[in-house]
């Protein structure tokens, strides 16, 4: 019975099962909102929350929006944070959102231990044997990345048959070579280093993340109850 991988997009492996019939194009499908409130929404709505609109049936709208207003709302007493990783420099503005805060604070540090990992040496190594592999069964690419975005792979919303038969063959070489245990060890590796460097900015973001729950039931504790019939 032939074991396939899971489903890790951000190394771009998945399963056989899913190449076979859809070829890249797996790789390219957008995860699924929620919502799409700003394409719904009128041009008042989103006037009010970003503060674009002045005035609202004579009330005034805050400045910077409800967006901003709700920001300093659950951010009262705590400071605002400039923090530093790797040479990137992360601030907030005033319609900034304690969660896109911390968001943004890991987003930075994922990405500075992705870009550390593809320039590691056993990355660089398991995506060489990747390539000798491919060779091997016929396809010529240098990297996992340049198989996925050939530009053949783009035309129609089909895919051909060489793309299927590139994609299968690229999954089936990653299995060999171990191409996800080293991507992922390898990375895991810089992820702990990051954290461990980030320790006192990470604790500080748990700190403040306490404190805007604790606004943010204060908030709603304010709020009158909503009657029933």
């Amino acid at each position: 019975m032939e074991h396939e991988e899971s489903n890790r997009s951000e190394f771009l492996v998945f399963p056989l099962s899913q190449v076979r019939k859809e070829g890249y194009k797996a790789t390219r499908k957008a995860p699924p909102s929620a919502t799409d409130w700003s394409r719904r929404a009128t041009r008042t709505q989103r006037g009010i929350l970003d503060g674009s609109l002045g005035h609202y049936k004579g009330k005034a709208v805050p400045k910077g929006g409800c967006s901003a207003f709700a920001a300093q709302t659950l951010m009262k007493g705590t400071k605002p944070h400039r923090i530093r990783i790797e040479g990137m420099s992360i601030t907030h503005d005033a319609s900034a959102t304690p969660d896109g805060i911390i968001d943004t604070v890991l987003s930075v540090m994922r990405y500075s231990t992705a870009v550390k990992s593809d320039s590691d040496e056993r990355v660089k190594g398991v995506k060489g044997k990747w390539s000798s592999c491919m060779r091997k069964a016929g396809f010529q690419y240098a990297s996992p990345q340049a198989a996925a975005n050939d530009s053949r792979w783009s035309k129609g919303n089909v895919p051909t048959r060489l793309e299927t038969s590139v994609a299968v063959a690229d999954m089936q070489c990653k299995k060999k070579v171990r191409y996800l245990d080293t991507l992922v060890d390898v990375q895991s590796e810089y992820e702990r280093n990051a954290i461990a460097e980030q320790s006192a900015t990470l604790a500080s973001l748990q700190e403040d993340a306490k404190v805007w729950l604790s606004n943010a039931k204060d908030e709603v504790n304010k709020q009158p109850a909503t009657k029933r019939d």
